[in-house]
């Protein structure tokens, strides 16, 4: 009857082993209070002159997480994402919500809102709601 078990190392004292280890292609495995793996000087023999090992390391860019917030940003708040912002209620006048990435309030915008502050161009700000007046006046053309 096959329990579908697979052998993956065994373990016994590293003076007293069998017979039959140079036989078997299982691992040693350390004692259980011990940090470091011992290896076998018989299979690092076994490896091939022809054989080169090579080591890829694949850089990947870990995108950042999104923050969400559910609360009002009060006055005086500041509010920072290393990714996007989405924010579900209203910024009061006098906070400031930074991002990363987008910023998204689905509230009343009164506030300051800065996207892509460490340089992302293409970073933007996306608001359901705000006060036109206070808009024109925040805005400075260069």
């Amino acid at each position: 009857m096959a329990l579908g078990l697979g052998v993956i190392g065994w373990r016994c004292d590293p003076e007293a082993l069998p017979v039959w280890k140079a036989l078997v292609k299982i691992p040693l495995l350390p004692a259980s209070k011990a940090r470091a793996i011992t290896t076998s000087t018989a299979e690092k023999e076994e490896a091939s002159p022809d054989v080169v090992v090579k080591t890829v390391v694949e850089e990947r860019l870990v995108p950042q997480t999104t923050k969400v917030i559910t609360k009002p940003i009060r006055s005086g708040q500041q509010v920072y994402a290393e990714g996007d912002l989405i924010i579900l209620n209203q910024v009061s006048a006098g906070a400031e919500v930074l991002a990363d990435g987008n910023i998204h309030v689905y509230g009343a915008l009164r506030g300051r809102a800065l996207a892509g502050v460490k340089g992302d161009v293409e970073a933007r700000i996306f608001v359901k709601a705000w006060r036109l007046n206070w808009f024109l006046s925040q805005v400075i053309l260069c």
